[in-house]
């Protein structure tokens, strides 16, 4: 098995079980091409340190949100926010917040 047939099938798994990813600086750009990929219910964030996290598969949009600023800041992501939900930047009210 290949390197990357390796890592799309570690990435592929981690999706699955947990509807995020996680980034560090160098991947961000990779992450968000992966993010832009996905089907909705998917959120994108970034640290003011270009830390980046992202979450797809989630069951509602509030979700992936949580979890992209979760996966950013367990990343090691500075003052993270969510840039994107569903492929826009216009980012929809939230009413009811998941926990991070």
């Amino acid at each position: 098995m290949n390197n990357k047939t390796f890592k799309f099938g570690i990435i592929a798994m981690s999706v699955a079980l947990m509807a995020g990813c996680q980034t560090t600086v160098s991947s961000a750009d990779n992450l968000y091409n992966q993010y832009r990929a996905k089907p909705n219910n998917k959120a994108f964030a970034i640290g003011t340190n270009n830390v980046a996290g992202a979450a797809w598969g989630a069951p509602s949009t509030s979700e992936a949100m949580a979890l992209a600023k979760k996966t950013c800041v367990d990343s090691g992501g500075n003052n993270c926010s969510v840039t994107e939900v569903n492929g826009s930047p216009d980012l929809p009210p939230i009413t009811n917040p998941a926990p991070l």
